[in-house]
C-alpha cells in the first residue's frame, strides 16, 4: 500500500466513524507503517508500542469496544494491555489508557503527537 492508498484508506476510518484523525498521525500512518499490519514505535522513554496499520484499526477499535467505552476517541495502537487513542477532533494529542479500564477512567496523556511518543 502506497501512501496515498493509506490517505485514502484513512479517509474512508474518518468518514465510518464521522470524526476526524490528525494529521501528524495520517502522515506518520502513510510515511512509516504504511503497507504493515503492525508497526513498532521505539519511545522516548525507551519501550515500544505497536501502531496498528490500516487494515487493523477498525478491527481492533471493534474488538475492544472503544467507540461505545471512550466515544470520540480512536485507538491506533497497544503495548501489552495499554492502548494507545487519538481524539477524534483532529487533535494531534496521544493519550493512553488500560484497555481494560475504558469508560471508566479519564485518559493520560503521552505525547503532543505521535512524532512525540
Amino acid at each position: 500500500m502506497d501512501e496515498s492508498q493509506v490517505r485514502k484508506k484513512l479517509k474512508e476510518i474518518e468518514l465510518s466513524l464521522g470524526g476526524k484523525l490528525s494529521e501528524d498521525y495520517k502522515k506518520f500512518s502513510s510515511e512509516k507503517v504504511q503497507w504493515e499490519d503492525v508497526h513498532e514505535l521505539k519511545l522516548v522513554s525507551g519501550g515500544q508500542v505497536y501502531i496498528y496499520g490500516c487494515a487493523q484499526l477498525l478491527e481492533r477499535n471493534a474488538a475492544y469496544e472503544v467507540q461505545f467505552y471512550a466515544s470520540g476517541y480512536f485507538l491506533i495502537g497497544q503495548d501489552g494491555d495499554l492502548g494507545y487513542f487519538l481524539s477524534l477532533k483532529g487533535e494531534d494529542e496521544v493519550y493512553s489508557l488500560d484497555l481494560g479500564a475504558l469508560g471508566s477512567l479519564t485518559m493520560n496523556k503521552e505525547a503532543d503527537s505521535i512524532y512525540g511518543l
